[in-house]
C-alpha cells in the first residue's frame, strides 16, 4: 500500500477517486483504468469505490464533467478580471495550456481513443462539454465584435472553433515529441496568427 492510500483509507472522497482515475490514466492509458487499478491505487477495497461509483464508465463521465468545469471557471474568471476580450481569449488559451501540462491524464484521455470506444452515455458527456465550452467562447468573441475589438467579418462559431482547435493540435504536437518542449511557449506562435485575424478577419496560412 503506498503512502497516498494510507492516507485516504479512512474517508475516500468522491474527488479522490476521479484524481486516481485521472493519474492511472495519465501513466498508462484509458484501457488499465479498471476498479481493481484504482481501489489498488488509493488502498481501498473496490466494494468501497462502488459505493461511489457504479462502473470506470461512471468515473470517466464525471471525470469530464470535471475537466469542463474547471475551465468554464478559467474563462469566468478572464472573463470577469478582464475588460479586453482579445486579451481575455489569450490568457485562457494559456491557462487552458497551463492546465493540460499539470494534468497529463487529459492528453491521454483524450488522444487514446478511449472516449470514443466508450459507451454512449460518455461520448454524449463529452460532447455535452465540448458545445457548453464552444458556446461560452462564441458568446464572449460576439461581444468582442460589439465593442469593436473584434473584426466585424471574424465569424464567432468559426473563430471558437478555431480556438480549441489551436488546443488541441498543440496537445498533440506536445504529446508526439514526448512534452518535450514548453506548451505555452509553443502555443503562442500559433497564437499571434489567430490574433491577427480576431482583430482584422484575415488568417494567415504561414505563422508569421
Amino acid at each position: 500500500m503506498t503512502k497516498s492510500a494510507t492516507k485516504h483509507h479512512g474517508g475516500i472522497k468522491r474527488e479522490q477517486i476521479l484524481d486516481a482515475a485521472l493519474g492511472i490514466i495519465a501513466q498508462n492509458g484509458v484501457k488499465t483504468l479498471t476498479p481493481t487499478a484504482i481501489a489498488g491505487e488509493i488502498g481501498i477495497t473496490e466494494a468501497t469505490l462502488h459505493r461511489h461509483f457504479t462502473n470506470e464508465d461512471e468515473i470517466l463521465s464525471e471525470t469530464v464533467g470535471r475537466i469542463g468545469a474547471e475551465l468554464m471557471k478559467n474563462l469566468d474568471y478572464i472573463y470577469d478580471s478582464d475588460p479586453s476580450v482579445v486579451v481575455s481569449l489569450k490568457r485562457f488559451f494559456i491557462l487552458h495550456l497551463d492546465y493540460i501540462k499539470a494534468n497529463m491524464g487529459i492528453v491521454r484521455l483524450v488522444f487514446s481513443g478511449g472516449i470514443f470506444m466508450a459507451g454512449e452515455g460518455l461520448r454524449e458527456k463529452v460532447s455535452e462539454v465540448v458545445d457548453t465550452y464552444s458556446t461560452e467562447l462564441e458568446a464572449l468573441i460576439q461581444h468582442g465584435k460589439k465593442t469593436g475589438a473584434i473584426g466585424h467579418v471574424v465569424d464567432p462559431a468559426a473563430a471558437a472553433s478555431m480556438l480549441i482547435g489551436m488546443v488541441l493540435a498543440m496537445t498533440l504536437k506536445w504529446s508526439l515529441n514526448g512534452y518535450s518542449f514548453s506548451l505555452v511557449n509553443e502555443g503562442m506562435k500559433l497564437w499571434r496568427n489567430y490574433e491577427e485575424y480576431l482583430t482584422s478577419g484575415i488568417l494567415r496560412t504561414q505563422p508569421s
